[in-house]
């Protein structure tokens, strides 16, 4: 295997690594885990293995699935106006099967899935208490602060401001 084959590698990995992260990061703020006993329980019988699996499968035949795809992309982009038309247009891929595939790898819809990325990013952020909340609000992609707070206040149930 040479250098470019070794970096690309790496590359791969790093994405992996990356989506498995949030994934865990996801679920155990939607389980409310914080015991490093019911961490360890919990991934016993982690929903990340199948990612996991979906990832080895990717980096052994070069090329990433449409979904995975976007997900990458929404991750190192989140900040930015994103729209599943940018996918269609850019995979050669009908809206209406695109969408389908998407719901059916995630669960959610493009649109679903993009705004609980943006929440998840703007709750680690809100960690900061020096950062403004209409500033995490254009960090996480939302250039209208009132509308961000009414996104953010229906996925968690508290004001920005509250949380």
């Amino acid at each position: 295997m040479d250098m470019l084959e070794n970096e690309e590698t790496l590359e791969k990995i790093g994405k992996v690594l990356i989506r498995v992260n949030w994934q865990f990061i996801k679920i155990i703020s939607e389980r409310n885990i914080n015991q490093s006993s019911r961490v360890l329980e919990w991934l016993e019988q982690c929903p990340i293995k199948a990612e996991l699996e979906m990832a080895q499968n990717e980096i052994s035949s070069g090329s990433p699935k449409p979904v995975t795809y976007i997900k990458e992309y929404i991750m190192e982009h989140y900040a930015e106006d994103i729209f599943l038309s940018r996918f269609v247009k850019e995979l050669y891929l009908n809206r209406s099967y695109l969408s389908r595939l998407f719901k059916e790898e995630t669960g959610l819809t493009f649109k679903k899935y993009l705004i609980e990325y943006r929440m998840i990013v703007a709750k680690e952020l809100m960690k900061d208490k020096t950062i403004k909340f209409y500033q995490i609000s254009e960090m996480v992609g939302y250039k209208d602060p009132s509308y961000f707070s009414r996104i953010f206040k229906s996925m968690t149930g508290k004001r920005p401001t509250d949380y």
